[in-house]
């Protein structure tokens, strides 16, 4: 299993601070969310870390869309760093949230994506693109192929990634919904008739280690907050009886959420998420149990683990799954 840490809070000094304490401690993984009002500019700050920091990571986007960037333009970022990194980056892709809610847009539909992961991989490596009304794009100077996962949480997300993505980004730690979820994600692979055998499983989520697991809870509450504005969209577009009611009962209490507080601890629109769902969704407790949980998630086939770092002391979090985690899942 690999691990990673996502990052994006300003200034920039804090998210070099989680990549030089990620480099010492072991990591494999660097994450940049691409939602460019709430947090700085991914690219333009992926850029100055890669140069700074030089550490021996893959870079990934958690996650990029199609509606606040045209996918040329993304395929043109995707391409010039993998050729500065050596073939390092992977692009985490979806139909947009906090990139687009904060500013009242809406979200792109699961059409544009799945032409945005078209567009992403071809002209990406520098083959011709068509791009329609007999335009055709082409970046000679590109080559490579750079994996492309795709974010989804609803039955119809979830098998466009089975049908076109290299891997599945799982914005959630629950084993019961990466099993339902995967049923969806196969059947997508059999429309189109390929293997899922060098699929990746992704895992992004909460952590917090303390022995107190009341405290553990408040760290990360705000998480299964942010999960339940994707699944009120899901909610949107399938039916009730489609979805489990383990991943959907929770957000009949959820209220108005402020995006301008997204991803922050101790918000008053996490409240209403009970410690169940904390649980669940998140990674936390002691040492041993954290080690229980992702040992779980790993059996169910997640061959990347992605921490998100909004909770006090996180670069201790850091340490502690750099040099005491991570080696359990590496011998």
């Amino acid at each position: 299993m690999k691990f990673g840490f996502s990052y994006g809070d300003a200034p920039h000094t804090k998210s070099l601070e989680l990549w030089e304490t990620a480099r010492d401690a072991g990591f494999d993984q660097a994450w940049s969310w691409d939602s460019h009002i709430i947090w700085q500019e991914a690219w333009s700050l992926m850029g100055w870390l890669i140069g700074t920091v030089k550490p021996d990571f893959e870079f990934g986007t958690c996650v990029t869309n199609p509606r606040t960037r045209d996918p040329l333009v993304t395929a043109s970022a995707l391409a010039t760093l993998n050729q500065i990194t050596g073939g390092k980056m992977i692009c985490g892709i979806g139909r947009g949230d906090s990139s687009v809610r904060v500013i009242k847009r809406k979200p792109a539909n699961l059409a544009d994506v799945e032409r945005a992961v078209e567009i992403i991989r071809t002209a990406g490596s520098g083959e011709p693109m068509d791009m329609g009304e007999g335009v055709e794009a082409q970046m000679p100077w590109a080559s490579g192929r750079v994996p492309v996962y795709v974010a989804g949480y609803g039955p119809k997300a979830l098998r466009l990634a089975g049908r076109v993505g290299d891997g599945i980004i799982f914005q959630i730690a629950d084993p019961f919904v990466i099993e339902w979820s995967m049923q969806h994600v196969r059947a997508g692979a059999e429309e189109a008739g390929r293997s899922l055998d060098d699929f990746t499983l992704h895992v992004a989520t909460a952590t917090f280690i303390s022995d107190d697991l009341d405290e553990a809870r408040e760290q990360c509450r705000w998480f299964p907050a942010v999960v339940g504005n994707h699944i009120a969209d899901v909610l949107r577009h399938h039916e009730p009886e489609g979805l489990p009611e383990e991943l959907i009962d929770y957000v009949e209490a959820r209220g108005d959420y402020d995006y301008r507080d997204h991803a922050e601890p101790g918000t008053e629109h996490s409240q209403y998420v009970p410690d169940e769902i904390v649980d669940r969704f998140c990674v936390l407790g002691t040492k041993e149990r954290c080690i229980e949980k992702v040992r779980e998630l790993e059996g169910l086939g997640v061959g990347e683990f992605n921490i998100y770092p909004h909770v006090d002391g996180i670069l201790g979090v850091l340490e502690a799954y750099g040099r005491k985690i991570a080696p359990e899942f590496r011998s």
